[in-house]
Parts: C-alpha cells; structure tokens; sequence
C-alpha cells in the first residue's frame, strides 16, 4: 500500500509537471495513424519521448481497434 501510494504520487507529479499540450498533440497524431495503413512505431516512440504514459498510449489504440 505504502509503494502505491508513492507510485500514484510520482506519477500525478509527473502529468503536473510535462508538457500537456504535446502529449495531447502526439495522441492525436497515434489516433490518425491508427486510423489508416501507415506504420504505427514511429507515433509510438514519439508519444514516450513526448512522456505520454503507456496506459494513455493503450487508450488511444483502444479507440480505434477496440478491445481484444
């Protein structure tokens, strides 16, 4: 319970602390990639260099592909 509670902690701090408006841009940008025929990496490691989080990532691709 202690190492959750330090988890959500750092995490909360982290989305405080990042770029919002790129993380927002660079999932957005995923979701029309998804969308279509392209290649879908390169978005991906875009979204973690931009400090999307992997369940943010996984939501985006639930949208379009749903769940499996």
């Amino acid at each position: 319970p202690v190492e959750v509670e330090r988890q959500v902690k750092e995490l909360s701090f982290f989305k405080e602390t990042r770029n919002n408006i790129q993380v927002n841009e660079s999932l957005k940008k995923l979701q029309i990639t998804a969308k279509g025929e392209e290649n879908i990496m390169p978005d991906i490691i875009h979204c973690v260099r931009n400090d999307c989080t992997l369940g943010e990532i996984s939501d985006t691709l639930r949208l379009i592909f749903g769940e499996h």
